[in-house]
């Protein structure tokens, strides 16, 4: 499997089956929160489902451990200095990905136009877990804050723009 000289050097590299990039706003550490362990258990299901899974921060950090609890799963993780910024990282290996699952409304919405330019051929899954909004508006009911209702109202057209954009929505809720 070795390229020759010259060649792909990620060529060696490339899993027989499914190749899904995973980003979240930072590494996911099961010691930190329950969202963490959520995350941490998908992976390990795509794993087990015959996946090469691969995560990016979108803060780009090594988060030390945590970071390296992932790569002994067997994930390829990307961080700084290793990993350029999103959209020269995405030019590069783009191509490789069968699936992009993008967590977070904010992290979504950002890089879902990098991904659909960079990686087209994959399906985008919006990992949201839950409605953000929902968690805002009902504070803002509770608090009376006209302000906070404006917010939880400017959230709710962000996430759901993310999810009529995404190709499938993932959502820990009956609502």
């Amino acid at each position: 499997a070795q390229p020759a000289p010259g060649g792909d050097p990620d060529a060696a590299a490339r899993p027989a089956g499914p190749t899904i990039l995973i980003v979240d706003a930072l590494a996911p550490d099961a010691t930190r929160d329950s969202g963490s362990l959520r995350l941490i258990g998908l992976m390990r299901l795509l794993i087990a489902e015959g996946a090469h899974v691969v995560f990016l921060p979108a803060n780009r950090m090594d988060a030390g451990a945590a970071t390296a609890r992932l790569q002994a799963l067997g994930i390829e993780c990307w961080h700084a200095p290793h990993a350029p910024r999103l959209p020269a990282w995405l030019r590069r290996h783009g191509a490789r990905f069968d699936a992009v699952v993008l967590c977070r409304h904010y992290v979504a919405r950002e890089f879902l136009p990098l991904v659909r330019r960079h990686a087209p051929q994959a399906r985008v899954l919006f990992d949201t877990v839950d409605l953000h909004y929902l968690r805002e508006r009902r504070a803002a009911e509770l608090s009376g804050d006209p302000a906070a209702l404006r917010a939880a109202a400017r959230t709710r057209r962000l996430e759901l723009d993310v999810i009529e954009r995404s190709d499938v929505t993932l959502l820990v809720s009956e609502a």
